[in-house]
């Protein structure tokens, strides 16, 4: 399979504990290279960025549980990818649609503590104040990717704010961005959760690691795809549809 160009975006974060995140999911080729990050949805579905696997997927495939990443641990989950579906409006020029689901091949236990389904904010009440994100990145821009899975808690930015960062018509409704003095995602946290732990009294995915200038540049803000706006389609993929017109 081929790997991504675009892995743009955890800077100034911490290693997030064994089984914090049982949603976090590494996508790893058939070698073992792991080259973004995904969340699961239900106990066959992965929801990821289009620009991860917009090319060859064969031998694609993500590992529920995984914590280090040079090693197995007990109760890891490897499961191969039977289908990718990339958002139809998916443009790898303005990265509008940058959004993705991954079939699995076989369902994934979801009854152990070290994997688990995230709910989807579904009508973006859940996307301002402090989120987080985590991944296995770089901890730093151009830096070498963590052993372990980092976190970091940064600050939701307005659409209009943003786009004063990037330029007139740069950030779509379908994009959110999010930022905090010194902290970031990175290369290889592509793809993977920005969430809020505190909405409602439950852990929500508010949005997907898509692009950015750099890594926690003091005058741009990291963006996201922006979960709310892809519900239907997700789930409609999920049932079975083609998600045409979603």
């Amino acid at each position: 399979m081929s790997f991504p160009v675009q892995s743009d975006k955890i800077v100034g974060g911490v290693a997030a504990g064994v089984g914090e995140f049982p949603f976090l999911v590494p996508l790893k080729s058939a070698g073992g290279f792991q080259f973004c990050g995904g969340s699961i949805v239900n106990e066959k579905f992965i929801l990821t960025a289009a620009h991860c696997v917009d090319g060859d997927n064969s031998g694609l495939n993500i590992v529920a549980g995984d914590y280090c990443k040079n090693s197995d641990e007990e109760g890891e989950q490897k499961i191969d990818v039977v289908k990718v579906t990339l958002h139809p409006d998916w443009d790898t020029n303005t990265n509008v649609g940058d959004i993705a689901l991954l079939e699995l091949a076989s369902p994934l236990d979801l009854s152990v503590a070290n994997a688990g389904a995230i709910q989807l904010d579904t009508d973006g009440s859940c996307s301002q104040g402090t989120l987080t994100v985590a991944g296995w990145g770089t901890t730093s821009s151009g830096g070498s990717t963590s052993q372990y899975p980092q976190k970091v808690n940064v600050d939701y930015v307005s659409n209009a704010d943003c786009e004063a960062q990037y330029g007139t018509g740069e950030i779509t409704d379908g994009m959110m961005c999010a930022a905090s003095p010194g902290s970031d995602s990175c290369q290889g946290d592509s793809g993977g959760p920005l969430f809020n732990m505190e909405c409602g009294g439950q852990t929500k995915l508010v949005g997907v690691v898509s692009w950015g200038n750099g890594c926690a540049l003091p005058d741009y803000a990291g963006v996201y795809t922006r979960v709310s706006v892809y519900v239907d389609w997700i789930n409609d993929i999920i049932a079975g549809g083609t998600g045409a017109g979603c």
